[in-house]
Order: structure tokens, then C-alpha cells, then sequence
């Protein structure tokens, strides 16, 4: 099986979705964040980066369908 090096997170602004993002930042490794706190997940994406993994982040609510999904594509692309 290949490693993933492309991972879509929710919730990564804060707990379980946060330390997802930290236990999957490393160099090689291309993370997509969501979360609805901007703040604070900046700071999660910031620390990622800083881990050496390349993050794509944006605030939004996830029960917003359209926006996932646009959302979603745009990471499609980029992955």
C-alpha cells in the first residue's frame, strides 16, 4: 500500500481535528484544513508548516454543502 500525501481534515481549528493535522504534517505531506474558528486555525495550519507539511486551510461550517464541495474540488485539483 502507498502512504498517503494528500489528507482533507475537518475540524482541524481545535482537539481531534487538530491533532490530526499535527500527527500528519511532515515534510512530503500536502494537508487541506477546515475548521470554523479562523484563529485558531491558523495557528494549527502555521504549526503544520512549520513541521514542513504544504497547507491549504479555510474557514468554513462543513454542514454548508456547497461550500464543501467547491471546497473540496479546488483541493482535487490541487492534490
Amino acid at each position: 500500500a502507498q502512504p498517503f500525501h494528500s489528507i482533507v481534515i475537518t475540524g482541524a481549528s481545535s482537539g481531534l481535528g487538530r491533532a490530526l493535522a499535527l500527527h500528519y504534517a511532515g515534510a512530503g505531506k500536502r494537508l487541506f484544513l477546515t475548521g470554523r474558528h479562523a484563529a485558531r486555525l491558523a495557528a494549527t495550519a502555521t504549526a503544520c508548516r512549520e513541521m514542513g507539511a504544504e497547507v491549504h486551510e479555510k474557514s468554513m461550517d462543513i454542514t454548508d454543502a456547497a461550500t464543501v464541495a467547491a471546497w473540496l474540488q479546488k483541493a482535487d485539483s490541487i492534490a
